[in-house]
């Protein structure tokens, strides 16, 4: 059963009871940090500040790129790692790059394997049913042609990170008939993932539809 950790961004790092949640304590795991999603944003800071955090952790980090790669390569390189953190960005190109490096299957074997897999925002939203809510914010990111949000399914929910009070409107007018049920995000929440089991970790109380509506 895959360990998932599906973050809304790098500050999962601080959650204290993270490692009850991984198979290898993040301080002795080799991970595998696919950046793919910086390839089409303006600003890559978001990727360099991680990476900074990480050094001053001292853990294990590898930088990597899936776009342009073959399944071989990539498949070997995978073969060496004990997580994939994929790292947020543009989903849509994200999306699109695992379906046509076909790093969906590798991931697959992987986590089938053992693999542990941390997501932070797009990173995230790619393990769920459909990337939908990378549509709610005009952020001028090239949507790559994709025309079909379908992600992973890994899980049976749709995320929505990043959440402060200011995004409450947007998420009340954009999740009117959604297929699927939806989990919200704070920047200092995550969702850890054990096959069937989805445990909501990090700081504050779980945010829901219902507490807007009820509001």
């Amino acid at each position: 059963m895959p360990k998932l950790i599906l973050a809304s961004n790098t500050k999962f790092l601080d959650i204290p009871n993270l490692n009850e949640h991984l198979d290898v304590p993040i301080q002795k795991a080799k991970i595998l940090y696919i950046t793919t999603g910086a390839n089409k944003v303006d600003d890559v800071s978001f990727v360099e500040r991680h990476l900074e955090r990480v050094a001053e952790r001292n853990l294990n980090y590898m930088s990597y790129d899936i776009e342009g790669k073959s399944e071989t390569e990539i498949s070997k390189t995978m073969d060496n790692y004990d997580i994939i953190h994929m790292e947020g960005g543009n989903t849509f190109h994200i999306l699109k790059t695992i379906y046509t490096t076909n790093f969906d299957k590798i991931l697959k074997r992987r986590l089938d394997e053992g693999m542990n897999y941390i997501g932070t925002s797009a990173g995230s939203y790619v393990m769920t049913p459909s990337i939908i809510t990378a549509t709610w914010n005009d952020r001028g990111f090239d949507r790559c042609r994709l025309e079909d949000f379908t992600a992973l399914n890994y899980i049976p929910f749709i995320l929505k990170a990043h959440y402060t009070k200011e995004c409450r409107q947007s998420i009340l007018d954009n999740a009117q008939g959604l297929k699927w049920p939806l989990k919200i995000l704070t920047d200092n929440q995550a969702i850890a993932v054990n096959g069937d089991n989805y445990q909501l970790i990090g700081e504050g109380v779980e945010i829901t539809l219902e507490n807007f509506q009820n509001e």
